[in-house]
């Protein structure tokens, strides 16, 4: 109970954060670029959190408003990356029946969750390469420190090499996010980089079980 009510709390903490570092957007910026870019992973918490605790109808009830926050953020997305969300889609679903039915295990709970945060992840950083392409790097630094936020919500569903992996990404856009003397030039090679390994990720654990 001490173990999910801290990774809750972490889950607020950083969900703050990131409302504070782009809070001056407009609403009718792109929902990758705003609050609702963290609305998906709050709704996947409080999915386990109230699952953990037994409250079904709550947890079914935010597992459906992060399915519908996610269609919001893929309206955004490119081709691929919308693909990569329709898969994380089809998942969630998947326990929805699970939930509706009382077979909802933890381990697929915990792979859908830790996918979903994933995608999400890739969908940032392509928006991400995408603004820096056309040398917006305020707008690509935006979207690449939304990307850190689901990539860190991620993190408590993994362990081992693919722990090791996630921290490296992780810590590969933190640098570019605090670095002031990067050129959009260096932050698109870097992301094709990120991208790349971030995919590999994807198509080896995409519907798999973790071992947590």
């Amino acid at each position: 109970m001490k173990r999910t009510l801290f990774f809750f709390l972490l889950f607020i903490g950083s969900f703050m954060a990131i409302l504070h570092f782009g809070g001056h957007l407009l609403e009718n910026e792109s929902p990758t670029l705003n609050d609702k870019a963290g609305d998906p992973d709050i709704h996947l918490e409080n999915t386990k959190r109230y699952a953990n605790e037994h409250a079904f109808d709550r947890s079914m009830y935010h597992l459906e408003k992060a399915i519908q926050t996610i269609r919001i953020i893929e309206e955004d997305a490119d081709v691929y990356s919308g693909e990569i969300l329709e898969k994380t889609i089809d998942e969630l679903l998947n326990l929805k029946v699970e939930l509706a039915t009382n077979t909802l295990s933890s381990d697929d709970l915990n792979a859908a969750i830790y996918n979903a945060l994933n995608a999400l992840t890739m969908v940032e950083l392509r928006i991400s390469e995408s603004y820096a392409e056309t040398n917006k790097l305020k707008k690509a630094k935006i979207a690449m420190k939304y990307g850190l936020l689901h990539l860190e919500h991620s993190m408590p569903y993994s362990k081992g090499s693919l722990r090791k992996k996630e921290v490296e990404i992780y810590n590969e856009i933190d640098s570019m996010l605090t670095s002031e003397s990067l050129y959009s030039i260096d932050v698109t090679f870097k992301l094709s980089d990120l991208i790349t390994e971030l995919d590999s990720l994807l198509k080896e654990n995409q519907f798999n079980t973790l071992n947590n």
